[in-house]
């Protein structure tokens, strides 16, 4: 494989929160371990690679504040 792999977190936590109250509610244990295979099948298909070298530094605002006109004197 070119890349390692992780999980996408912000697609795993909106799926997460959807089914983790059907789950926790559910009786059926048959349904509850659809429900559950379900949720993990959605994060190994939601994956992102991680790529070597990607730092992006932040670039330092001209100004000593970035918004100047709220610090006005009345």
């Amino acid at each position: 494989m070119k890349y390692d792999y992780k999980i996408n977190m912000n697609v795993f936590i909106g799926t997460f929160r959807e089914y983790l109250n059907q789950i926790i509610i559910e009786n059926d244990y048959e349904k509850r371990k659809m429900l559950y295979e379900y949720l993990i099948q959605e994060a190994t298909e939601n994956l992102v690679p991680i790529k070597k070298g990607r730092s992006f530094p932040r670039t330092k605002a001209r100004r000593r504040n970035k918004y100047s006109q709220n610090l006005r004197h009345n």
